[in-house]
């Protein structure tokens, strides 16, 4: 018997295939320097963060679980060009308005009667991080998703 945060984990999961087809999933989130480059280049990962529970009726309570959506894309050295950078920062930038419309309209992830609420959070700045030979850029948003449990 699995609880409803992995119904609703895996349903994410499914969503962010189906909003970003042409992405790559990147199989360790938490350290995205731990990922072959082929994940990278135009990649998407997910992230559990906390918990807080609350009480919510008797015999059931709520989880508020912080869920972080990454997004990595490859940056090709430029020198003296701008339009590279500008154009990367945009893809990034939408990708997580993309994924903020698809939360806040939880009704459209397909399980509705799990979540009780999404809380639109934080979203990171543009980073860069390095692999062996080259240049990624990445871009987070946090998403606090309220999911009604029960207790048995």
């Amino acid at each position: 018997m699995s609880s409803k945060i992995s119904e609703v984990y895996n349903q994410i999961l499914v969503k962010l295939g189906e909003l970003f087809p042409d992405k790559t999933r990147i199989p360790n989130a938490y350290s995205l320097i731990e990922n072959n480059k082929r994940f990278l280049e135009d990649g998407y990962g997910l992230k559990v963060g906390s918990a807080e529970y609350q009480e919510f009726e008797f015999c059931n309570f709520v989880v508020s679980r912080t869920i972080t959506v990454v997004f990595t894309r490859e940056m090709y050295r430029v020198d003296s060009e701008l339009e590279p950078t500008d154009t990367i920062v945009k893809e990034l930038m939408e990708n997580v308005v993309q994924t903020q419309s698809l939360f806040y309209s939880y009704n459209e992830l397909g399980i509705e009667a799990k979540i009780l609420k999404v809380d639109i959070g934080s979203v990171s700045g543009i980073e860069t991080f390095y692999g062996e030979k080259q240049n990624f850029l990445t871009m987070s948003c946090d998403f606090n998703f309220q999911i009604q449990e029960e207790i048995t």
